[in-house]
């Protein structure tokens, strides 16, 4: 067709020249006298190029002229060198370049000079931008935009990418922007990365929900606060960023450090005295900063040498630090220009505030997206400070109060903890159940605490006691009709359920339930065999009753109570085999976590679905243990206590599937393995247990308004006597004020903040004195009261 083209042209041209006059012979140029000069002849073919490139096309097609080859998998693509050069200047470089040629080979009478392209290329993007380069048109399907765009960025065709990413950015959308600004290349489109930045900070509460969001690396840190005030007064922005400040700097001064080895790592941080977060890891062991928490932190991840900063992946300007109001004041301007140079790669683009802890980033690490999740803790250290004043027990200290403050000789006012409850005058501490018991049953029954069996040193008990909130008083229930310990219970339609255990002796396999309107326990439908040191809950109307103690292992057998109470129903088994696990449904699934295989405790998580009837394995605990209380609130799992196989613990872990991350809770007042949890009146509450020395009989909750575990509980503004109460209020004088430093005081501190005057009271001061005799006697031996 080609050919015909140009011999058509030829002929007529002939013709037209055989018709002129000759004047090859006439050697006088110049025009006769009195005869105008001829014009210039002026004229613009409008349909050549596009002709011109036409016909290069077809015979690209036809492989007519063609002098190089581009080549992806064995795939040929032929075409004309200069026509490839013309459209990309990466084609340009490629094909005049006579160092780090790709490999290339002469095909005489072929095809030229053939090119690798391994590099990344995809087939389909290359053949649809040769096209564009021959034909100015770019056709691109709606599932080939991202790769086209690619290939168009790495070609250098800088028309056809914008013209793809200007589409892109027109059709974003929450499930397509973190893939879109995630593109390699994209930063150097800054339209279309502000663009997009935009969108995400304007939708980022539908986006931190999406798959793509779930599937970002996630790099977790935890940060220390003094005070809770500090906790409140935190901004999420500047607090995101001073966690990407510090992400960049451990990236320059380690050239080994990658994002997934970040995200494999706990990092415990603090704030310093330069507004600057700091590795927790910087603090000395025995300094008043230090505590278990440090300790455990330092065990988990091993001390390193910094390493001399071999290489450098970006320069990035000094910047001074940051005010320390930057982070805390509540009236910065959020919408203030940020000065000094931007370095796209390093860029915090959304944050948000999951809850008043926890802050949820979205940022670009080294130019590639990921996520950044900070939980705030407020920390007192183990070891006080020595410099100021202590309160103690034994030194039967005071603590005068005067209109709701204290102050000192000196006329200063220290810091006080504010009671948990405002309306509250006085506090009584919980009473201990009438015997110490670990391995219970506990359940939520009309508002009240519920305790059934348990062991008490001595034997299993068949007792049961219900706790009263209002009263703050225990009272006896009818007894199990079997003495159990090592057991489990759950509540379906106000019965109470409890099933297996041990009587002391033996192993059970027989179940019960407690029905309040008959005021009776019946027996129920056996389970198969004996089993101790189960899990029961309740999901979807049904009873399961998860794993426990089989001989000498933990067992993998599961079980749900037929609708009729007629028998068990084998489920699918756990993968591991495991008793003394925490067991509790959670958004519409069984989640088992922590346990043991034979004795040694496990940090492993399984979760049953009932749809599919099958088990997966779940985010892993930070700390392996066995005999913990699990409890569901507010859409999160906590954790309570158990042992690590050395000790009794008194830890708490806290999963937010919103992260799908676990982060370490307030500890408790006593260490407790063993330890039964259950919810009442939107307070976890966790019931005897095993210090490690002694058999507790003793209580505590969580307290949901200052987020701290608590032995004491509001009362009445009538003051009543309280028969084993450790308070007397009496009259004292003005000079007779004792200072005392109430952070430094873990053990006591909840008791001493929660101590407020009445209005109406006169002027005169109060004392609360702690009494001499303890609520419980420990035989002698000092209760092991874990540090906060």
């Amino acid at each position: 067709m080609s050919l015909r083209l140009f011999d058509d042209f030829n002929n007529s041209h002939i013709k037209d020249m055989s018709k002129k006059p000759s004047t090859m012979d006439n050697d006088d140029d110049s025009e006769p006298e009195g005869v105008m000069p001829r014009p210039d002849l002026l004229w613009e073919d409008t349909l050549l190029h596009g002709r011109t490139l036409q016909a290069l096309n077809q015979m690209r097609k036809d492989k007519h002229f063609c002098d190089v080859t581009l080549q992806i998998d064995k795939q040929d693509f032929p075409a004309h060198r200069a026509v490839l050069a013309a459209a990309s200047p990466y084609l340009l470089e490629l094909f005049t370049s006579r160092s780090d040629r790709p490999t290339r080979k002469e095909e005489e009478g072929v095809t030229g000079v053939i090119y690798e392209l391994n590099g990344g290329f995809n087939k389909e993007a290359l053949e649809i931008l040769i096209e564009y380069a021959y034909t100015a048109r770019l056709t691109v399907p709606a599932r080939s935009i991202r790769t086209v765009f690619l290939a168009a960025i790495r070609l250098r065709m800088e028309r056809a990418s914008h013209e793809c990413a200007k589409f892109l950015a027109d059709h974003i959308n929450v499930e397509t922007c973190l893939e879109l600004r995630n593109m390699p290349g994209i930063t150097k489109l800054t339209d279309l990365v502000n663009k997009v930045d935009s969108y995400i900070q304007s939708n980022f509460g539908s986006i931190q929900e999406s798959r793509g969001m779930m599937a970002l690396p996630r790099i977790c840190i935890e940060v220390l606060h003094n005070t809770k005030v500090d906790i409140e007064a935190a901004k999420s922005e500047p607090l995101c960023q001073l966690a990407l400040d510090w992400i960049h700097i451990q990236w320059l001064e380690d050239e080994k450090l990658t994002l997934d080895s970040m995200t494999t790592k706990r990092h415990l941080l603090y704030v310093g005295r330069e507004n600057k977060l700091e590795d927790c890891k910087g603090i000395e062991e025995g300094s008043p900063n230090d505590s278990e928490i440090i300790q455990d932190y330092k065990k988990t991840n091993q001390k390193q040498l910094p390493r001399q900063m071999k290489k450098i992946r970006r320069h990035s300007s000094m910047k001074p630090a940051k005010p320390r109001e930057l982070l805390y004041s509540r009236h910065i301007n959020q919408d203030e220009e940020k000065t000094g140079d931007v370095i796209e790669e390093w860029k915090m683009i959304a944050c948000s505030n999951l809850d008043d802890k926890t802050i949820l980033g979205l940022v670009t690490v080294d130019g590639l997206l990921a996520v950044v999740s900070i939980i705030q803790r407020l920390y007192r250290p183990t070891t006080p400070d020595m410099t100021q004043p202590i309160l103690t027990a034994a030194a039967g200290l005071t603590l005068a109060l005067a209109n709701g403050s204290r102050k000192n000789s000196k006329g200063t006012s220290p810091t006080m903890s504010r009671p948990p409850s405002e309306e509250s005058d006085l506090y009584d501490p919980l009473p201990n159940m009438a015997s110490p018991r670990c391995a219970v049953g506990t359940c939520q029954l009309d508002g009240k605490l519920i305790v059934c069996g348990g062991y008490d040193r001595g034997e299993c008990l068949n007792n049961v006691d219900a706790f009263s909130l209002e009263s703050n008083s225990w009272s006896a229930m009818p007894r199990m009709s079997s003495k159990r310990g090592r057991f489990d219970t759950a509540v379906l339609n106000g019965v109470i359920y409890a099933v297996a255990g041990s009587n002391g002796h033996s192993e059970q396999h027989t179940a019960e339930k407690f029905n309040p309107e008959t005021g009776k326990w019946t027996s129920i439908v056996n389970l198969p065999f004996p089993v101790a040191n189960i899990g029961l809950c309740s999901l979807n109307g049904s009873i399961y009753c998860i794993g426990g103690t089989y001989g000498q292992s933990g067992s993998k057998n599961c079980f749900k109570l037929a609708a009729d109470e007629s028998k068990w129903e084998r489920i699918a088994p756990l993968q591991l085999g495991r008793s003394q696990a925490g067991v509790a449904s959670f958004q519409g699934k069984i989640w088992v976590v922590g346990g043991c295989d034979a004795w040694n405790p496990v940090a492993s998580v399984e979760v049953y679905d009932p749809d599919s009837n099958s088990w997966k394995l779940g985010p892993p605990m930070t700390t392996p243990r066995r005999g913990c209380g699990i409890i569901n609130k507010n859409g999160l799992l906590y954790v309570i206590g158990g042992s690590d196989g050395t000790k009794s613990l008194c830890t708490v872990e806290i999963y937010d599937p919103r992260m799908n991350l676990w982060t370490s809770g307030p500890n408790m007042t006593s260490c407790r393995a063993n330890v039964s949890a259950n919810l009442v009146d939107d307070r976890i509450w966790a019931v005897g247990g095993f210090s490690g020395k002694n058999f507790l009989s003793t209580i505590e909750y969580l307290d949901p308004v200052r987020d701290e575990w608590t032995t004491y509980i509001a009362r009445n503004p009538t003051p009543k006597a309280s028969r084993g109460s450790p308070f007397t209020v009496e009259q004292v004088a003005e000079d007779d004020l004792t200072p005392v430093n109430l952070e430094e005081s873990r053990s006591f501190q909840t008791v001493l903040g929660q101590a407020k005057i009445m209005n109406n009271v006169e002027p005169s001061e109060k004392r609360v004195t702690i009494a001499e005799d303890p609520p419980e006697s420990n035989g002698g031996e000092e209760e092991n009261v874990c540090p906060q």
